[in-house]
């Protein structure tokens, strides 16, 4: 059952993104309690959960307010993320089991079957990162990638990243399970960090410009072999 701060956080963070409450809006613990039913408590523990995921900021004498949108910590955030989902992708191509292919391949092709039920694809999309994250057998690794999706869910509720991210999806997740299921670590890691460097303008170019061309090699490779096993 959801707790009285938790049901606080979601109603909260659902009138941050989607735009009921305004970038540097003062959030008042009484108005709040008295709109939500719960006492100043749980207000207070909700605010402080919210505060750590950058949702809203703290200003000394005068409370909480919205966090404004800061983009350099948005390009932070994606590419942490992106560095931590390479990782779960590779420890998930180490460690995958052959029922756990088969599970994350009946994903995949649900996904594909619901591109034009975006519903349908988000939940499918979810479920397909879970079951890689759970094969990586790490779970402080799931758990810091959990807490920087939260942190970075105001930036894709604004629509701050790639629009044709949606799109690349797919083809990202096919490269993502042809990697695990070839226990190819290097290839899993470098591909589930691109599928959210795409994520956000930018980072992609910044860091396939670090990258030996080796990587572009083994990629055009996998491609390559993705291709002669249909």
């Amino acid at each position: 059952m959801q707790s009285a701060r938790d049901a606080v956080v979601a109603a909260i963070r659902r009138d941050i993104v989607s735009g009921v409450l305004k970038p540097g809006e003062h959030l008042v613990e009484q108005k709040i309690a008295a709109q939500s039913g719960f006492s100043r408590g749980p207000v207070r523990e909700a605010l402080a959960v919210l505060q750590k995921l950058g949702f809203v900021s703290y200003v000394r004498n005068r409370g909480m307010f919205v966090a404004e949108v800061d983009i350099s910590q948005g390009r932070e955030i994606y590419m942490l993320r992106g560095m931590l989902e390479g990782l779960a992708c590779s420890l998930a191509a180490r460690n995958r089991t052959a029922e756990e292919i088969l599970a994350l391949e009946e994903i995949n092709r649900r996904m594909e079957r619901s591109e034009g039920d975006v519903d349908a694809f988000i939940a499918a999309n979810q479920e397909f990162h879970r079951a890689i994250h759970a094969m990586s057998r790490s779970p402080i690794l799931t758990q810091l990638i959990s807490d920087l999706l939260e942190r970075s869910r105001k930036f894709r509720e604004a629509g701050l990243f790639a629009q044709d991210a949606l799109r690349n999806s797919v083809e990202d997740h096919s490269m993502m399970l042809y990697a695990i299921r070839e226990r190819d670590e290097e290839l899993a890691r470098i591909v589930g960090a691109r599928a959210v460097y795409k994520r956000w303008p930018g980072l992609l170019a910044e860091q396939h410009a670090t990258q030996p061309p080796a990587v572009e090699l083994a990629l055009a490779g996998m491609t390559v072999d993705m291709t002669v096993a249909e």
